[in-house]
């Protein structure tokens, strides 16, 4: 019993001091240098309302199923989907034009899964402020790594 007792004692301690993000997931380890350089490429992309730099950024997987594919290269529709999320201070659900978006902040991310990682935004354009997130893929590349974004499938 006092084994037990001991272990429950344990795993008690390790589950407070996991850091987590704010929706609950577990920090595991912090996230290579490189992909703060590819976030960045990819705020300025949005920013920048550049669509070329940024599907250039997207899992290459992900824009032949989901663009190329499921929306028939209907590239409107396509990043207007990948700009969706609930709005601040609302229960509500929005998508926002990807020419309308005049402001992103990263909040967090987080190491998802064994190949990836998981990355939350406050997005805004004139009307509504969301709360997005992403998937971001981790490829090997020769000795190195490249990094692709997915978004919602379906």
């Amino acid at each position: 019993m006092d084994k037990l007792a001991c272990l429950l004692i344990i795993l008690f301690a390790f589950s407070c001091t996991s850091p987590k993000d704010s929706s609950g997931n577990v920090a595991v380890e912090p996230a290579p240098a490189d992909l703060d350089d590819y976030l960045e490429s990819f705020e300025s992309a949005i920013l920048n309302h550049d669509s070329h730099a940024l599907m250039s950024l997207l899992d290459k997987d992900y824009v032949k199923e989901q663009h190329d594919g499921f929306l028939n290269g209907r590239t409107a529709q396509f990043l207007k989907e990948l700009f969706c999320g609930g709005v601040v201070d609302k229960d509500a659900y929005q998508c926002l034009k990807f020419e309308s978006i005049r402001t992103i902040q990263k909040l967090n991310v987080v190491k998802d899964w064994e190949n990836g990682y998981r990355v939350y935004c406050l997005i805004s354009n004139d009307k509504y402020a969301i709360k997005a997130n992403w998937f971001i893929k981790v490829l090997p590349v020769g000795a190195g790594q490249k990094f692709g974004l997915v978004g919602a499938v379906g």
